[in-house]
């Protein structure tokens, strides 16, 4: 996670705002077998940028873009460690 404010003027501010996050997501298929799921490596990236602007001490005007970057997927798909028997 980053965060990011430029202040322009006294009056205007640019603000940056960036989340990223992983995650393992176990799947259900006809392959898996009982006790060695199946998991698929998952990358999910949001960044916004604002612009605020003070017209006067009365009025505010705010602008906001919210950039949802894309799901990446890794192709290669895990499996969890099997057991072993003693």
């Amino acid at each position: 996670m980053a965060n990011g404010d430029y202040l322009l003027s006294d009056r205007n501010k640019i603000a940056i705002r960036y989340f990223g996050a992983t995650s393992n997501v176990e799947w259900s298929t006809l392959y898996e077998t009982l006790g060695n799921p199946l998991y698929q490596p998952e990358r999910f990236d949001v960044a916004s940028i604002g612009d605020t602007f003070i017209l006067s001490p009365r009025m505010v005007n705010q602008f906001w873009s919210v950039i949802i970057g894309p799901t990446r997927t890794n192709t290669t798909a895990m499996r969890s460690p099997s057991r072993t028997w003693a």
